[in-house]
C-alpha cells in the first residue's frame, strides 16, 4: 500500500466513484525489494493483479508471489532446534528522501498464516531501519521482518531419535559378550555398519552447513569410534589367544 498524490481526484467531479480498479502496469510501483533474495525470478513472478486506487490516492497491490529468502541454519541441536530468519524489504533506486517507508505496527500480521506440518512460528517481529551507505549521503531506509520458528520434531522421535537409541543399547550389550567369543567380533561389525547407514540418514535429513556439527551427529560419530576400537581389540586379544595356543 502507497500513497500517489498524482491519482487524486474529487469523487463529486466523476460521478461519486471513490475507488476504482486498474491494471497495475499502467501506474507507477515502488520498486520494494528483498534484498538478502535467494531466487531471483521470485519478484518476476507475482501474479498480474489489478490495483485498487482511491481517490484520496491511496494504491492497494494485492499481489500473490512467494519469496525465497537465505537464513543462516543453526543445526547444533537437531531435530530440537530453532531458527531465527530475517527478510529486508527497500527500495532499490530510491532513497529516503524520494520514497518514505513506513510499517503500521511492530509485529507482523499473521492473520491469514497457515499452520505448518514441519515448523511452528514462534515470533514475527518488524522493525524500520535506516541505513547509511559509504557510495551516498542520502539515507536509505528499509524493512526488515525477523521470522523465529522451531521444527516439529515429532517426525524425527520416531525416525531418528528412536532407531538412535535402539542401536546405541545393540551396542552397549556387544560390551557384555566374551571377547574371545567371535560372536563379538562380528555384532560390533553389524552395529558399526548400521551406525554408519544411520549416520548418512541423518546428514540427508539436515541442511548441509559446515558452522556447526549437530549433537546427535557427533554422539553418532564418537559411538562408531568406541564400537571401532572394540572391534579392534577384540581381533587383536583373539589373535594372542590363538598364539598362545599355537606355542602351547
Amino acid at each position: 500500500v502507497w500513497l500517489d498524490v498524482n491519482l487524486r481526484w474529487d469523487p463529486d467531479k466523476y460521478n461519486g466513484i471513490k475507488v476504482v480498479r486498474i491494471p497495475f502496469t499502467d501506474v507507477w510501483k515502488p520498486d520494494i525489494l528483498l534484498y538478502n533474495n535467494a531466487d531471483v525470478t521470485s519478484y518476476f513472478s507475482s501474479l498480474s493483479s489489478n490495483v485498487i486506487v482511491t481517490s484520496e490516492g491511496n494504491v492497494t497491490w494485492l499481489s500473490m508471489v512467494i519469496f525465497k529468502s537465505s537464513c543462516r541454519i543453526d543445526v547444533r541441536y537437531f531435530p530440537f532446534d530453532e531458527q531465527n530468519c530475517s527478510m529486508q524489504f527497500a527500495s532499490w533506486t530510491y532513497d529516503g528522501f524520494q520514497l518514505q517507508l513506513r510499517m503500521n505496527s511492530e509485529e507482523g500480521d499473521i492473520s491469514n498464516y497457515i499452520r505448518n506440518s514441519e515448523w511452528v512460528l514462534i515470533k514475527l517481529h518488524v522493525e524500520w531501519n535506516l541505513v547509511y551507505y559509504s557510495c551516498c549521503i542520502e539515507p536509505y531506509p528499509d524493512i526488515t521482518y525477523y521470522i523465529q520458528i522451531r521444527r516439529r520434531p515429532l517426525f524425527y522421535v520416531f525416525n531418528m531419535i528412536l532407531p538412535c537409541i535402539l542401536i546405541t543399547l545393540v551396542a552397549l550389550l556387544g560390551f557384555y559378550i566374551p571377547s574371545d567369543s567371535g560372536e563379538k567380533v562380528t555384532m560390533g561389525i553389524t552395529t558399526l555398519l548400521s551406525m554408519t547407514v544411520f549416520m548418512m540418514l541423518v546428514a540427508e535429513n539436515m541442511p548441509p552447513t559446515s558452522d556447526v556439527l549437530p549433537l546427535i551427529g557427533k554422539f553418532l560419530l564418537q559411538l562408531c569410534f568406541t564400537v571401532l576400537v572394540t572391534n579392534i581389540v577384540s581381533v587383536l586379544l583373539n589373535v594372542c589367544v590363538v598364539l598362545d595356543a599355537a606355542w602351547i
